[in-house]
């Protein structure tokens, strides 16, 4: 994930700095708040919950990333029936 300030990209946002894993493995088809959360949906079957404050305030390292894990994610396989009443 991006995180723009303005038309500039402030920082990439990375879940681990020793592998440099990418928030998602695919591309991401949503991204939106959700009170204190940031919510991404990836192609990886992935919904991931992002604490906001922290990548509100995220400045990145010497190579422009700022590592953050998600606080609780969600995996969806083609089979699964999902409710999506929680995202509400």
């Amino acid at each position: 994930m991006l995180l723009w300030e303005g038309n500039l990209i402030k920082c990439v946002i990375v879940v681990d700095k020793e592998t440099n894993t990418k928030c998602h493995q695919s591309y991401i088809n949503v991204i939106f708040r959700k009170e204190g959360d940031i919510v991404s949906a990836g192609a990886d079957g992935y919904i991931k919950f992002w604490d906001c404050l922290a990548i509100d305030n995220a400045e990145g390292d010497d190579f422009g990333n700022f590592y953050i894990k998600p606080t609780s994610e969600l995996f969806i396989s083609s089979e699964d029936k999902v409710n999506l009443s929680i995202f509400n």
